[in-house]
């Protein structure tokens, strides 16, 4: 008699149904992961969009007077500053289309950062406070980071 040893087809049915639980987990678990990637990268993008357009605009202002800053309204949360340092006059930041603009001189610009959603500033006395928002949406879910910077006036 010879001894034949395979497998049935219920065991192969049964070892097909556990391969693909496992491989559907697998599959599951990179998709969370590729998901939240997404999610950080952009998120770690308008950090770093908000903190680029902040950094501009403090070394800027520090080195200008009370008197020399125009605060002029540009809509909801999209204020225009002007001023004049020892080394320029009639510096502009402004915000058009989603992106902080330096403007200096008149009629060169530069866009400093991108996804910048509210630009605010308050003078008193010597301090002016900006209030910046940098939003972003990754995977239809919103993103926002809001910096806040109370600069001193030095000169």
């Amino acid at each position: 008699m010879i001894n034949k040893k395979a497998f049935t087809l219920i065991e192969l049915m049964v070892v097909l149904l556990i391969f693909t639980i496992i491989l559907s987990g697998v599959y599951g678990a990179f998709t969370i992961a590729g998901s939240l990637y997404q999610i950080d990268t952009a998120s770690v993008n308008i950090q770093q969009q908000a903190r680029q357009a902040m950094n501009w605009l403090v070394k800027d202002l520090r080195a200008s007077s009370t008197g020399s800053i125009s605060i002029s309204y540009g809509g909801p949360g999209l204020d225009v500053v002007t001023f004049d340092t020892p080394f320029g006059t009639n510096i502009q930041y402004y915000v058009t289309a989603g992106q902080l603009i330096r403007e200096y001189p008149v009629g060169t610009t530069r866009a400093i950062a991108n996804n910048i959603s509210t630009l605010d500033f308050i003078l008193s006395v010597n301090t002016l406070k900006i209030t910046l928002v940098c939003s972003a949406t990754a995977l239809k879910r919103p993103l926002s980071i809001q910096l806040i910077e109370k600069v001193t006036l030095r000169n």
